[in-house]
């Protein structure tokens, strides 16, 4: 899970910083739970795990674990200080992610595609940003989607927390 995490805000961070605004239509959360909402107050809301730094991850109880024609592994549902700013959508096999890239693509028009040769695309919007991609090893896709605003701000905290560090830790 915790790896999750890492590879989210890995590409959250690749996005905020390569990636010029592109138009499409954007989502302001994700199956009606507004980014900034605070998950730990909804119900059906069970906590997975939860970092040092604030970051808690979630599934919701009730989620019906399908997109279009996609059968879903996992809806992970991400906060940062009790703030939803991220989802995480997998599913497993290539015929699943064609169900999902086809909904998406249905949903917010063609991603821009990083890599001619790879399944892997990205929107970025004022606000929100979003990963599709699948691994041909692993055999498993993933939707990210992200709330620009929440994410900026956290790293920006993780830019302090090294700057501090860097200056009393070695």
């Amino acid at each position: 899970m915790t790896r999750k995490l890492f590879v989210m805000f890995v590409a959250v961070s690749v996005i905020i910083v390569v990636l010029p605004l592109t138009a499409f239509p954007e989502a302001d959360g994700f199956r009606g739970i507004k980014w900034g909402t605070k998950l730990s107050t909804l119900k059906n809301m069970q906590l997975l795990e939860e970092t040092r730094e604030g970051q808690k991850v979630y599934s919701r109880k009730d989620d019906e674990l399908r997109i279009g024609g996609a059968d879903l592994e996992s809806i992970d549902y991400h906060s940062w200080q009790d703030k939803f700013c991220g989802v995480v959508v997998t599913c497993k096999g290539y015929p699943n992610f064609r169900f999902l890239k086809d909904s998406t693509f249905e949903k917010f028009g063609a991603g821009s595609q990083t890599n001619p040769f790879m399944e892997d695309y990205m929107w970025d919007g004022k606000t929100t940003g979003m990963i599709l991609k699948y691994n041909v090893i692993s055999q498993k896709g993933s939707l990210s989607m992200f709330s620009r605003e929440i994410l900026a701000i956290l790293e920006n905290y993780r830019k302090e927390e090294a700057k501090k560090g860097a200056g009393t830790d070695f």
